[in-house]
């Protein structure tokens, strides 16, 4: 069975679209050195409106690479303005650059996701659908129903749409937005997975146990097989005392569920700047491996070394 990881924390700039990159780019290149020939393919979706990954994977953030935009796109098939076969909007990537062109994205804009994120709201939420976790973290509960009763046939459009394609994949990646919305209600209903990045700062501490609450609700009302890999602290400060603390609070205090940290790297925001993943900005030297002398990598390659545990691959 194909594992589908949704990257999910309503906060913003916490850094799901740096994990959701970075992480599907080394899975990619696991996949290659296991299989140089005909290596296992992995996918990529972008719901966050800003489509933020979706331009890392295809022309980069300057338009540095050539892209032929593909005939239809996801927004075409969430708002279901086209009949196509979704593999007409999957395109692959060009990065990361040492694999074997395994790794695939869905083509999305940012115009034609917002007009999804718009349309979607229209299914107004009412009995207090959505409740706060914290004031700056907030997750999706489970307790909703739709003024109009269209609840259940906007909610499951991305897994039905998956089903189409999701025997071809190892693994399939989705990144979410940083509010509440239905789109992020969809990546849900759609994953096997979930991972919640966070920054050690107080206030993510205290909204986890919602988190928790969330994974409980997804369950019960709309996907009672995902599961939660974890949390992934990010931008953690290197020899940071207080940072050091947080982590050491969420290991003891949910055992098995904290992933190893990212720290904060400047590799990664240039990685980022240049249009690549952090494994093509500081490639390693030696085939077959993930991590180069880049603290990065060898971060991002002990989280995907937790990640393939948990999911036995």
């Amino acid at each position: 069975m194909t594992a589908i990881i949704t990257f999910a924390n309503q906060k913003g700039g916490v850094g799901k679209t740096t994990c959701t990159i970075n992480v599907a780019a080394a899975f990619a290149l696991k996949l290659t050195w296991q299989s140089p020939d005909k290596p296992g393919r992995v996918l990529v979706i972008d719901m966050d409106s800003q489509c933020n990954t979706v331009v890392t994977f295809s022309t980069g953030v300057f338009g540095t690479r050539d892209f032929e935009v593909p005939d239809q796109a996801l927004e075409d098939y969430l708002l279901q303005r086209t009949a196509a076969p979704l593999w007409d909007a999957i395109v692959t990537s060009e990065i990361p650059t040492n694999a074997n062109r395994n790794l695939d994205f869905i083509f999305s804009t940012r115009g034609g996701m917002k007009q999804v994120e718009k349309d979607f709201s229209r299914q107004r939420l009412v009995d207090d659908s959505y409740i706060a976790a914290s004031e700056d973290l907030h997750f999706l509960t489970g307790n909703s129903s739709l003024a109009d009763g269209g609840k259940d046939e906007v909610v499951y459009r991305l897994a039905d749409m998956l089903a189409e394609v999701s025997s071809h994949y190892e693994l399939i990646f989705i990144d979410t937005g940083p509010k509440e919305s239905m789109l992020t209600t969809a990546a849900f209903a759609a994953a096997t997975h979930l991972i919640v990045p966070l920054e050690m700062q107080g206030y993510s501490s205290l909204g986890f146990e919602d988190n928790l609450d969330l994974v409980r609700e997804v369950q019960r009302n709309w996907n009672p097989h995902i599961q939660l890999i974890g949390i992934l602290p990010m931008r953690v400060v290197p020899n940071s005392v207080t940072h050091t603390d947080m982590i050491r609070m969420y290991e003891e205090k949910y055992p098995g569920l904290t992933l190893p940290p990212i720290a904060h790297r400047m590799s990664v925001q240039d990685s980022a700047n240049a249009g690549l993943d952090v494994f093509s900005y500081k490639p390693p030297r030696r085939v077959g491996s993930l991590v180069s002398s880049d603290p990065a990598t060898i971060e991002f390659a002990k989280v995907v070394a937790r990640i393939s545990s948990v999911l036995k691959l």
